[in-house]
């Protein structure tokens, strides 16, 4: 067998602006494509922040920053459009992985907002990487396999503090590079740790039963003092759109369930089939699907028949056993 590559420094966060990859007017087939999409922005960050940064690359059309529906409070992403090409391009090229300490507190991760959504759907080019080092960063993931062809979206998965959890996900615009990536890059050594690369399947590639659509997922068993918007949003926000985070309290107190609805019920089920029974810290998370309260009182009236059920088949089979083996001429 032919040994594998051992990945140094070559792929360090110094960022290379020939290792970016750009969604070529060819491959794409939108010559008119100027938005971005902005993820992991500090929940302080307003849109005159995004405007002030982004428009010293050329001119806005608009900005949309994504708010939760209860609060108002931002959900960590916005869309920026660009009235010309080349400008979404440069901005793209100068601020992804960007960070300061006033505002943007932490690297922002960029990436094209594609109107046509079917190449987010298809999942033909996305890719699962784990066993990662632990300092391996979402900037070194992008630049290890930008080499292979345009990535349409990349993260590393982190935990409520920001450490990494070691894997993560890598979207390429081409089944091809994805291919070649998976080639070149599983069983690679970096930092002395083999890596593994592999395609991320979809639940019904998987060969899963197909349930019906939602979008709402209901996660619990997490640490109260890290059970925050931002933490959620950092874990979760990897596998879609997030539209609203809603964590219950009482008394200003948190309860330690997240409800957590995303804009595709897609990537719902992708965050349950990844995230559930995964351990974050010292905590083993339960992620399943969020039930309305008419599902939950169908739940209760199953398990209520079952429970009804089991006990009136007990109670048939203890008198069939007592007029079996009792004896003739004796009480009871």
């Amino acid at each position: 067998m032919e040994a594998k590559k051992i990945i140094g420094n070559r792929h360090s966060d110094q960022t290379q602006n020939s290792n970016r990859s750009y969604p070529k007017e060819s491959e794409s087939g939108n010559s008119s494509f100027n938005s971005l999409y902005v993820g992991d922005l500090s929940l302080n960050v307003s849109e005159t922040d995004l405007s002030d940064i982004f428009s010293k690359f050329g001119p806005i059309d608009s900005v949309k920053l994504f708010r939760n529906n209860l609060n108002n409070k931002s959900l960590g992403f916005c869309h920026i459009n660009y009235k010309n090409l080349i400008d979404a391009k440069r901005a793209l090229e100068n601020l992804n992985f960007y960070s300061d300490s006033i505002i943007f507190l932490k690297p922002i991760r960029i990436m094209w907002n594609y109107p046509d959504d079917s190449l987010r759907k298809s999942g033909d080019g996305n890719l699962f990487v784990k066993n990662l080092p632990s300092n391996f960063g979402s900037k070194s993931l992008f630049e290890l396999f930008s080499s292979f062809g345009n990535i349409l979206s990349s993260k590393i998965v982190s935990d409520e503090e920001g450490n990494s959890l070691c894997y993560g996900f890598v979207h390429f615009e081409k089944l091809s590079s994805k291919i070649e990536a998976i080639e070149n890059l599983n069983g690679a050594v970096i930092s002395n740790k083999k890596i593994f690369v592999g395609p991320f399947l979809k639940k019904q590639q998987r060969g899963e039963s197909v349930k019906p659509k939602f979008t709402n997922i209901y996660i619990k068993n997490l640490d109260f003092d890290k059970c925050t918007i931002e933490n959620i949003r950092d874990i979760f926000g990897v596998f879609g759109e997030i539209t609203s985070i809603f964590i219950p309290k009482k008394e200003d107190q948190v309860l330690g369930f997240v409800f957590v609805n995303f804009l595709f019920s897609e990537d719902a089920e992708e965050a349950i089939f990844n995230m559930n029974n995964k351990k974050i810290g010292k905590s083993t998370l339960f992620v399943g699907k969020a039930e309305t309260k008419i599902e939950r009182q169908r739940f209760l009236k199953k398990n209520l028949q079952k429970k009804i059920s089991s006990n009136l088949q007990k109670l048939i089979q203890k008198k069939t056993f007592n007029r079996k083996y009792t004896r003739p001429g004796k009480n009871g």
